[in-house]
């Protein structure tokens, strides 16, 4: 009749309490490899690898995949909401 639902398997219980471990050891491993920087370069460094600072030289578009397009009559349309133009 399929009114109950049948009871998850113990086996799939375990697969995911086994990535949820797998991934805290990672984590783990990564932050016992990992040392506060000595000084200010490295730190700068280590900002720039996680993203939080720019990559130099400078680009403003960093973190764009794509060149964003706008439509030509955008501007028209802009510009007469402002009052500018004739």
């Amino acid at each position: 009749m399929g009114i109950f639902q049948p009871e998850p398997e113990e086996n799939q219980v375990t697969k995911s309490c086994l990535r949820t471990i797998e991934k805290l050891e990672q984590r783990e491993m990564n932050l016992s490899h990992s040392y506060a920087p000595r000084n200010w370069f490295e730190q700068c460094i280590q900002w720039t690898d996680q993203g939080k600072l720019w990559h130099f030289p400078i680009n403003n578009e960093q973190g764009l995949s794509s060149p964003v397009l706008i439509h030509k009559s955008f501007f028209f349309f802009f510009f007469k909401a402002r009052g500018a133009g004739g």
